[in-house]
């Protein structure tokens, strides 16, 4: 499958939270079209920029590059990622972990649409449940970005977008069938105008699976997976300067697994939910003003030799401006509120709620051949205290295929739920992790 990344990675790094990245970007010289090559991200400096722009190693995977391969989870597909790695406890629907650049798998941050997702006990997301189907574009940084986004962003950032909608009316069917008793359904209808543009997707998938485990001692059965899923967007144009909209995704559905401790029928009921509505304004000719509002939610009720059903809930505020100075610096400032709350039927944490406020800057160099950037970022935790994350970066774009860049900066984990207030060993002053052994990658 195409992917879209700047060639070469290396990263080194150092004690004290400190991550050094070096990248030479080389593209072919049978190169395809440009807009392929050169495609617009926004996850590697929050603003839109083009990738030899990003003083960072970034992959970009569209729509057309889904559709082209015969890939139909969101797993598969990031397995083309470079520096990028799966483990995974069986087949489809089964516990999936991501570890970006030999980071854990809580190193890495996730967002769908802009917010974050994963449930809060153990810091991690749960990819196997986000529908593929429903995706429009994935965009992979690689490298520590916590000054921009705060804790989790050690090994990078994955954004996942979902389907939008264009001025033209656009009705699909899709149905696929294969081994195991595979088989999926999907729906897309978008459509709008000059001002209003809406999508609306849904999809079912089912599959008997295949036994994850055979062993004397565990169910000697098909561990199936069912997912049904629902994707919806709309954005207006207000004036000329000013557009609002919205997103939403909503997954849910049951996984069966083998349970070393129970031999009889287990299985994990899900729902992966995320939201937001947004607005864009554009002030004046020189400042663009976004904020946006989003909401998720993330519920496992696990039926196995400990049953139980942990949920996380949260929601998110954040504002920002971006602001030009000439013709060739923009500088973006803004604040972020998040607030986390668990729910746990069969055990009694002693803090079930939290919220982290954060303010962050930065400034960057546009419209030049010399890409300079700088970023910092203070966030405040209620669990944990305050933390200041930067970073650095310089590269050159010599041509439209290479580019040699500089990166220096720093990282965080925020310990998680299970950390500091499960009655199993959680220590509550625990503080947020860092790397301390040099590493090369």
């Amino acid at each position: 499958m195409p992917v879209h990344v700047q060639r070469g990675d290396i990263i080194v790094t150092t004690p004290t939270r400190l991550s050094l990245a070096i990248a030479i970007g080389l593209a072919p010289l049978t190169a395809p079209a440009a807009e392929e090559l050169n495609p617009i991200v926004v996850t590697a400096g929050h603003t839109a920029q083009t990738v030899n722009e990003a003083n960072a190693s970034v992959t970009v995977i569209s729509r057309s590059d889904i559709e082209k391969s015969a890939f139909t989870t969101v797993e598969d597909v990031l397995r083309t990622v470079p520096g990028l790695t799966i483990g995974n406890n069986g087949g489809v629907g089964q516990q999936s972990s991501v570890f970006l650049r030999g980071s854990n798998s809580d190193h890495v941050l996730v967002l769908v649409d802009g917010m974050r997702v994963g449930g809060a006990f153990f810091g991690t997301t749960q990819f196997q449940d986000l529908p593929l189907s429903l995706v429009e574009r994935i965009e992979v940084v690689r490298g520590p970005r916590s000054s921009l986004y705060g804790a989790e962003a050690i090994g990078g950032v994955i954004q996942i977008f979902t389907r939008r909608g264009g001025q033209q009316e656009q009705g699909t069917s899709v149905m696929r069938a294969g081994n195991n008793g595979a088989a999926e359904l999907v729906q897309h209808l978008s459509g709008g105008n000059e001002n209003t543009r809406y999508n609306l997707s849904a999809s079912v998938f089912d599959t008997e699976g295949q036994d994850a485990y055979i062993a004397d001692n565990m169910e000697p059965d098909e561990d199936g997976f069912t997912s049904k899923s629902l994707a919806a967007s709309v954005s207006h144009d207000v004036t000329e300067r000013w557009r609002i909209g919205g997103n939403l995704l909503r997954a849910q559905g049951t996984n069966e697994f083998d349970d070393t401790f129970t031999p009889a029928y287990t299985y994990r009921d899900f729902v992966q939910q995320s939201g937001r509505v947004y607005s864009d304004y554009q002030a004046t000719s020189r400042l663009n003003l976004h904020a946006q509002f989003g909401f998720g939610r993330e519920s496992r009720d696990v039926q196995d030799s400990f049953p139980r059903n942990l949920e996380t809930k949260r929601r998110q505020l954040k504002v920002r401006g971006d602001y030009a100075i000439g013709d060739h610096q923009m500088v973006s400032f803004g604040a972020e509120r998040i607030d986390t709350e668990i729910e746990a039927s069969a055990t009694d944490y002693t803090t079930t709620e939290r919220y982290n406020n954060a303010v962050f800057g930065q400034w960057q160099t546009i419209n030049s051949p010399l890409d300079l950037q700088a970023s910092v970022r203070h966030d405040d935790n209620e669990a944990y205290g305050e933390q200041t994350t930067g970073s650095v970066s310089a590269g050159y774009r010599v041509n439209r295929y290479l580019k040699p860049y500089v990166s220096v900066g720093t990282g965080f984990r925020a310990p998680n739920f299970n950390d500091l207030y499960s009655p199993f060993g959680a220590n509550p002053d625990i503080q947020p992790e860092t790397r301390r052994r040099p590493r090369l990658v």
